[in-house]
């Protein structure tokens, strides 16, 4: 059964919030094993519906904090100290506190869980070790650690559980360590990436068990020679038939290699190109028809080895043209879009005119995932249809070549809901997945710690649910669900979890 309950609205205009004097947040940080306050840690705050940290603050050495000129209403905490697990405010992490319009809030205490570290060697199979690396935990927030001149790393502030390390060699090193057979001419070295205990594919690695502030002393890692090719050759650019002037390429190991993997995106040399220390493999080169951050690439898979390659040809398509129109608000937050290719990185871009038209030319044939761009302001929008020639899209476009049916986006206010998933007891139930469904489907996110979730929703009447996994398609309701008549920003929504 459907149950419809009345919710309490917190919706105030900017010039009001700005009369209201500036409050203060106060309270301790410590340690969430020992009670042992914490010295020197920074905590920062930032607005329930937002991501930005607004204010912060140092503790003192009895671990208290005070951060002053604090508007009111609700925030989010987030706190970091080495050799503990950063609390990330804007993910729910940790607690959040009302800031009311006349006097102090209550204190707030702030427990950080004691990290977990992994020190130890990079070292190649013979011994000799390897400095200037990036050693980092694959897929984590914990920041990476460059290897010393013997090797030596070490990562902190982790939490527990299993971690996967990851080494990235810096290509001055590679170099130097290249060795030449006398007799068949090939080449090898050390591979760029490599997860631990040595494995080229994230898929075979090892990975290591870490329990709640444990020091994982003394790992050795060792990384194999492997063997190096070069490829290289020409783009032609099929407008003129002839080599692409002024454009630029690099090569990425993969779709989903992140940044700084592969060599960096470098100018065509009369349309020539070589690459160098490579491992034999599948490669992406991506071509840039010109310079700048606002180009996107046309991406052609490459295949390096197993042996040299240097007389490749690669031809650069035309591309598509493809226009649209923004009807309803866009504000601040609004003021370009921005085009990616699906399973690639890179972006084209271009601002919005002042009546929601918009044009992009040279855009490689494929997927393109649609997104927009501008400044942070209070009054977010969102889009509520997404449109080509009459059919609905999920915000992903297929180019080809030449001129594309126009995208016909419409967009509305957004408000900001924020709340707790709850049991049957009433308790805080972490990992929840909050729903909100109309009409037009199903818009859910997932709770944080203490139960708190944060979403994004326009204007109406929804049904709201809380389930332990995301549910099947088409089931929006139970019997613990309630209607939700949203009209403005909504704070301190309870829902329940279904049975």
């Amino acid at each position: 059964m459907v149950r419809v309950v009345a919710v309490a609205l917190l919706c105030a205009a900017l010039g009001r919030a700005q009369e209201t004097p500036a409050g203060v947040v106060t309270g301790t940080v410590v340690d969430d094993t020992t009670g042992v306050a914490i010295a020197a840690a920074r905590v920062g705050i930032g607005r329930l519906e937002g991501m930005t940290t607004q204010r912060f603050g140092i503790t003192a050495e009895d671990g208290s904090f005070r951060i002053t000129g604090v508007a009111p209403g609700q925030y989010w905490i987030e706190c970091s100290s080495p050799g503990y697990v950063k609390m990330e405010g804007y993910n729910l992490d940790g607690p959040a506190i009302d800031v009311p319009a006349q006097g102090i809030p209550r204190p707030v205490t702030v427990r950080l869980v004691p990290g977990a570290s992994i020190e130890g060697h990079l070292l190649s199979e013979d011994g000799q070790p390897i400095p200037s690396a990036t050693l980092e935990v694959y897929q984590s927030r914990a920041t990476p650690s460059t290897t010393g001149l013997g090797g030596e790393f070490r990562i902190d502030g982790l939490p527990d559980g299993e971690h996967i390390l990851r080494a990235r060699i810096d290509d001055a090193i590679r170099s130097d360590r290249v060795r030449v057979d006398p007799v068949t001419m090939e080449r090898s070295g050390l591979p760029q990436i490599v997860f631990y205990p040595g494995i080229a594919d994230v898929s075979g690695a090892t990975a290591i068990h870490l329990t709640r502030g444990e020091q994982r002393r003394d790992l050795e890692f060792r990384v194999k020679r492997v063997t190096l090719v070069s490829a290289g050759g020409t783009v032609i650019d099929a407008k003129t038939g002839a080599p692409l002037k002024g454009g630029e390429i690099e090569l990425r190991p993969g779709a989903k290699a992140p940044p700084g993997d592969g060599i960096p995106r470098r100018a065509l040399k009369e349309g020539t190109f070589r690459f160098d220390l490579l491992t034999p493999g599948t490669y992406q080169a991506r071509v840039y028809r010109v310079p700048g951050l606002g180009a996107a690439p046309f991406v052609i898979n490459l295949e390096a080895g197993p042996s040299d390659a240097t007389d490749l040809r690669i031809v650069l398509p035309s591309g598509g043209r493809l226009c649209g129109r923004i009807t309803g608000p866009r504000g601040p937050t609004m003021t370009s879009v921005s085009l990616m290719p699906a399973g690639s990185s890179g972006l084209s871009t271009t601002p919005i005119q002042a009546d929601g038209s918009f044009c992009m030319d040279g855009l490689a044939p494929g997927k393109w995932r649609v997104a927009f761009l501008g400044r942070p302001s209070e009054e977010a929008v969102m889009v509520v249809s997404f449109r080509q020639a009459g059919r609905s899209l999920p915000h992903e476009v297929n180019v080809v070549e030449g001129d594309n049916p126009p995208l016909e986006i419409e967009t509305a206010r957004q408000f900001w809901v924020t709340g707790r998933a709850v049991d049957a007891a009433g308790q805080p139930v972490e990992n929840a997945i909050v729903g909100f469904a109309d009409a037009r489907g199903l818009r859910a996110n997932q709770s944080g710690k203490d139960g708190g979730f944060r979403i994004g929703i326009v204007a109406g009447e929804f049904v709201v649910s809380a389930w332990p996994k995301m549910p099947p398609r088409g089931m929006n309701s139970c019997a613990t669900s309630q209607v939700v008549r949203i009209t403005g920003d909504l704070s301190g929504l309870i829902v329940a979890m279904c049975p």
